[in-house]
């Protein structure tokens, strides 16, 4: 019995892999990696994942993006918690399943988060494409730092 979950647990976590490898990896964010985002319109933000590589990320429509404080990313309903500065809960990516989302990533979601409330919002990404850092200094940018 433990063997065959294993198998099947195993044989999920590869399937993940090829779904989510992309043909270009332009069109990925590494989730552990952004340390800024922008909202660019109601359907759209700009990140910073490091020095040199900002993505722009095109949301579902009806996110709203510019009332977050931070942002995580969720992949389907994975999320964990943490203890947030008002003594709330808030939830945050699980990074140990998936450690990049592309534009052909099933089920992946950016979470706006709100440091004043414990309902955060998942919003459904359509696609991820490169932005320039002139891009992203043009607009607000907000720290996405724990």
């Amino acid at each position: 019995m433990f063997k065959s979950v294993l198998m099947a647990v195993l044989a999920f976590g590869f399937s993940l892999g090829a779904v989510a490898s992309p043909t270009n990896p332009d069109d990925c964010v590494y989730i552990n990696k952004v340390r800024a985002f922008a909202p660019e319109s109601d359907t759209t933000l700009l990140v910073r994942q490091g020095k040199g590589v900002y993505r722009r990320i095109e949301l579902a429509a009806g996110c709203p993006v510019a009332q977050a404080d931070r942002i995580g990313f969720s992949y389907g309903n994975t999320l964990m918690s943490v203890q947030n500065p008002t003594g709330g809960y808030t939830r945050v990516t699980s990074s140990n399943m998936v450690g990049r989302f592309c534009s052909a990533t099933p089920h992946a979601n950016v979470v706006l988060i709100n440091d004043r409330s414990d309902h955060d919002r998942q919003c459904k990404i359509l696609t991820i494409s490169p932005a320039t850092e002139e891009e992203f200094d043009a607009l607000r940018a907000k720290d996405n730092r724990y």
